[in-house]
């Protein structure tokens, strides 16, 4: 039939039997192209080789195949890599907000290291290795606050900060000069602050043993020092090595809870060595408990560093107050690890009006846990059994604390010695024939001139003598530790019907281009007098100069002063200080208001400036105390030294060595705790983590 008659035919076919036809189409399945056959259409858009290639093979009359070995295996592996890039792709986004512990997080960190591996620019990578630190920051910060504590997780995340902001500090230093070195110095800075306070959460919420690294592989061994031999299977002493998880497991038999006070253990590792009692507070519980006395020993601390003198301060609490003043009472080391006062032994103390009295102690091997146990005499000698329990570390040959006071002291115990104090910026030096001379100079590096001596003029003779009567005490050095240092020297000076007591305690800290001096006065006796009877004031130290100085009052220049003519300049709160000009630096003497009395007026004389209070002052019960700095600088510098003494100072004490101890060593906790243990075997775990180093610094 002609196109023509087809075409009269459907005209004249009735609307509903063209429904018909509709529907009846509709009814045919439709086609839906395999999954192949789709690929292969988007090959063929991406690739045109291959949709000629295909095109000619369809063509070919000779050919049976559609597709080439070669066409078929090209193929195969687009797909492949098509599809492994899509899943990679998706991964890679849902690991983005992935944290450690979770099972995408390696991929997250795989596509970083890829990333900075093809950031060639050195700007451009410190600024990724800066966003990448924060977020390492960020993963910490949700693992606190999920309660997520885990050490691994913790580790893994710091160990990765800490690897990025080693990156941006060799960036710094290498290339300070780019320009863009000042804005990232100061995001890294940012960085860092946000790292501290991180670091403060984590030791808040966790403990040591998120904070610190594992101590793996160090050799332990725990002794049972009672000689009970409670340790394994009938043993006194048990030897191992720490494992990956920071941990060393041993057991013992107990009798009782209170048997495990002797148990020690000794950490060796990196050239370090630590001894430390197992359970301390077991030592603590059976500690100067007596029925008429108890006895307290501050700091309570439980390890020392080796070689270096610690100060303590026993304190002996009675029914009332006057039943523990005055008492003689007796220190013994138990152990012979370590010395009381420079003395091996035991030592002989008296209380004070409160029932105090310091005492310095030295731990001298590592080999033992030192003991120390009181006796009190009442009558007859009191027995108050272990006051004291202190571990020591022994840190490796040559290591010493950057920026830290360097300590040579040489003489017996009590004194007088040698002292050598040394922390980078000034150095000082006492002792010597010099009555009354408790400071012989100070220097500071890089600048001329010396400031001192120091005297205190209630002891100062004719030709450098000790007046008839006086008696001197010191200098003894009182404890030593990275922080600061500090020595002690005491007069006693007959007065009136009694006598005064002036102690100088000198101290050199840290960082500071100063020495700190704490001077208190007592009246000892009913009938003391400050003054001796003479005038209404008396010089608490005296600041001695060249004859003839320029010197420098509260701001204001002083006179010329001769022997026969001192002068008195009243005391300025608001400039609290008095200077000289020394080879050109101006050496300065400043009064903290901050003390119980400050003084009243200077006296400068023509060799001397010295610091003079009303003897009212003095003669309330108790002393008084006057706290000066001493130091030298340049003279536009005067106001920045003195603003230390408006801020007023404070004083450091034996509490900051045992810190620095700590931070040479390492932490040890254990479970159970002393509280939970039991008669009989049990398995206890030691947590062994180096306090020198933190995860942030792997």
């Amino acid at each position: 039939m002609t196109d023509r008659g087809e075409r009269e035919k459907l005209k004249n076919v009735e609307p509903e039997d063209m429904l018909v036809v509709v529907e009846r189409m509709r009814s045919v399945p439709r086609c839906h192209p395999r999954l192949i056959f789709r690929v292969r259409v988007a090959l063929c858009s991406l690739f045109p080789k291959l949709a000629a290639g295909r095109t000619e093979r369809r063509v070919n009359p000779r050919g049976s195949k559609a597709w080439s070995p070669a066409l078929r295996l090209a193929a195969g592996a687009a797909i492949g890599v098509l599809v492994l890039l899509i899943v990679f792709t998706g991964l890679t986004v849902a690991s983005r907000s992935t944290g450690p512990g979770d099972s995408l997080y390696f991929l997250k960190r795989a596509s970083e290291k890829l990333d900075l591996a093809f950031t060639w620019d050195s700007v451009r990578k410190a600024r990724k290795n800066l966003n990448l630190a924060d977020s390492r920051l960020t993963e910490l910060d949700h693992l606190i606050e999920k309660r997520s504590l885990d050490t691994e997780k913790i580790t893994e995340a710091a160990g990765d900060y800490a690897a990025r902001t080693l990156a941006v500090t060799r960036m710094l230093r290498q290339e300070s000069g780019v320009p863009a070195a000042g804005e990232i110095a100061k995001r890294f800075d940012a960085v860092k602050t946000r790292e501290q306070e991180i670091e403060k959460r984590l030791a808040a919420a966790a403990g040591p043993e998120s904070t610190l690294a594992p101590a793996t592989g160090a050799l332990v061994t725990v002794t049972d020092t009672s000689g009970r031999r409670s340790i394994g299977p009938g043993n006194s002493v048990f030897n191992g090595r720490v494992d990956g998880k920071a941990e060393f497991a041993f057991s013992v038999d107990l009798e009782n809870r209170e048997a495990a006070r002797g148990l020690e253990a000794r950490v060796e590792l990196d050239g370090r060595t630590v001894v430390v009692p197992v359970f301390p507070e077991a030592a603590a519980s059976q500690a100067g408990q007596y029925p008429s006395y108890t006895a307290k020993v501050e700091p309570e601390a439980s390890i020392v560093r080796l070689d270096k003198p610690q100060l303590f301060t026993l304190t002996l609490t009675g029914h009332d107050v006057a039943s523990a003043a005055n008492r003689q009472v007796r220190l013994r080391e138990t152990t012979s690890t370590g010395l009381i006062n420079g003395s091996t032994g035991e030592a002989g103390l008296v209380t004070d009006y409160y029932g105090r009295c310091s005492f310095t102690f030295t731990k001298t091997s590592t080999n033992r846990v030192s003991r120390i146990t009181l006796k009190v005499l009442d009558g007859t000698w009191s027995d108050l059994g272990e006051v004291m329990v202190v571990g020591g570390v022994k840190t490796p040959e040559g290591n010493t604390d950057a920026g830290g006071v360097v300590v040579k002291s040489s003489g017996p115990a009590a004194g007088p010695q040698r002292i050598d104090f040394d922390n980078g910026l000034v150095h000082l030096t006492a002792g010597g024939t010099v009555a009354g001379r408790f400071i012989n100079n100070i220097t500071r590096v890089g600048m001329p001139g010396k400031a001192g001596p120091l005297d205190d003029p209630a002891v100062a003779g004719e030709g450098g003598v000790v007046p008839a009567g006086v008696k001197v005490t010191g200098p003894r050095l009182l404890f030593a530790n990275r922080e600061a240092a500090g020595y002690e020297v005491e007069y006693l000076v007959p007065s009136g019907n009694g006598s005064l007591r002036k102690t100088h305690r000198v101290i050199l800290e840290q960082g500071n281009a100063y020495a700190t001096i704490n001077s208190t006065l007592e009246n000892v006796g009913d009938n003391a007098r400050s003054d001796n009877g003479t005038g209404s004031s008396l010089e608490i130290v005296q600041l001695q100069m060249p004859a003839g100085s320029q010197t420098n009052v509260s701001g204001r220049p002083g006179g010329a002063a001769t022997i026969d003519k001192p002068f008195q300049v009243d005391f300025d709160p608001g400039r609290p200080y008095a200077a000289y000009n020394s080879a050109g630096s101006w050496v300065v003497l400043a009064c903290p208001v901050d003390s119980d009395i400050y003084p009243d007026a200077w006296t400068v004389g023509d060799h001397y400036i010295g610091a003079d209070v009303e003897r009212t002052a003095l003669l309330s019960a108790g002393g008084r105390s006057l706290t000066t700095l001493i130091g030298i600088t340049e003279k536009q510098n005067i106001e920045s030294l003195v603003e230390k003494a408006r801020k007023g100072s404070e004083r450091p004490d034996a509490a900051a060595g045992e810190e620095s101890a700590g931070d040479e060593g390492f932490f040890v906790g254990v479970a159970p705790v002393y509280n939970n243990l039991k008669k009989g075997r049990q398995h206890v775990t030691l947590t062994i983590l180096k306090r020198y180093q933190k995860v942030f610094e792997h």
